[in-house]
């Protein structure tokens, strides 16, 4: 395989990949809108962008795929441990770590840079002996949500994942990177503008 078919090959999967990330950026819109808008009792447009998606899903799911791959063929910094008895409990490791760091790098750089908090998790306390003990660091990241990225990973990792990217395969190579391009310069005006707007 020559340099120029490698670097299509790569430029395809790019394309592949970016609109599986925007697919569950969308699907985690969904469920975080519907989520907090049952909480409040009234609709409530989760995200910081304009449009309806929440990058963090998307791209916790591309760079859990690239960096772990799949439960059963790890790939990345897990490809070691393919047939070895710690494999799944690596991965189990390595699904709790990846999403925990994404959302406290994301939330922390979102308050820092442009004073919103996305998400507060400072509610989630336990009590032993009469005595509070945070399951949280500063609302940023919290143990509970971390054991529901690990189940997020593992189910999606393990099925939706490779059936979307998968599915995409099937699309023709030039509908494909045209249909990334076009997505991708509208999320690159989302971004700019909200960003813009977040500092107005």
């Amino acid at each position: 395989m020559d340099k120029r078919i490698k670097r299509e090959h790569r430029c395809l999967l790019a394309a592949r990949l970016f609109i599986v990330l925007l697919i569950f950026a969308f699907v985690g819109w969904i469920w975080e809108t519907v989520h907090v808008s049952m909480l409040a009792g009234n609709l409530v447009d989760r995200g910081f962008l304009f449009g309806p998606i929440c990058p963090i899903y998307g791209l916790t799911m591309v760079i859990a795929y690239l960096l772990m791959g799949m439960p059963k063929k790890p790939k990345g910094i897990l490809k070691a441990t393919k047939g070895k008895w710690y494999q799944y409990p690596l991965y189990a490791v390595a699904a709790i770590t990846l999403p925990t760091l994404v959302e406290l790098v994301v939330g922390y750089g979102c308050e820092k840079l442009f004073h919103i908090r996305l998400w507060d998790y400072s509610h989630y306390v336990t009590t032993v002996n009469g005595q509070a003990f945070p399951l949280h660091f500063m609302g940023y990241i919290a143990l509970p949500i971390s054991l529901i990225w690990l189940v997020l990973i593992f189910v999606t990792m393990g099925f939706f994942f490779p059936a979307l990217l998968k599915l995409t395969k099937k699309i023709p190579h030039k509908v494909t990177k045209m249909t990334a391009i076009f997505l991708g310069a509208i999320m690159a005006v989302d971004i700019i503008a909200s960003c813009i707007a977040a500092l107005i």
